[in-house]
């Protein structure tokens, strides 16, 4: 989502006021200068402060989560999470 961040509700609200952080989620090198560049745009724009997440590449998109939410439980979210998932009824069907 780091490359389409932009496109969120109110961005410069987010950029403002968290600092956002991003993991790759494929081991695909023809992103890494787009990539590039949008921090750099998000930092000119915004002034955001970008940080990669060095960590494990986990090739799994938030909806294929979202969809293993059956019975509380998914093997990619800690205790914690699917916790806190449950108990403020997120991924609920509507």
């Amino acid at each position: 989502m780091i490359l389409t961040l932009d496109s969120w509700y109110k961005p410069e609200y987010i950029m403002d006021n968290a600092k956002i952080v991003y993991a790759r989620r494929e081991n695909e090198d023809g992103n890494t200068e787009r990539i590039r560049k949008k921090i750099n745009s998000y930092r000119e724009r915004f002034g955001a402060d970008v940080i990669e997440l060095n960590a494990p590449v986990l090739e799994i998109s938030s909806t294929e989560i979202r969809q293993s939410l059956n019975g509380g439980k998914c093997e990619y979210l800690s205790q914690d999470v699917l916790k806190y998932i449950e108990n403020n009824s997120l991924y609920k069907d509507r």
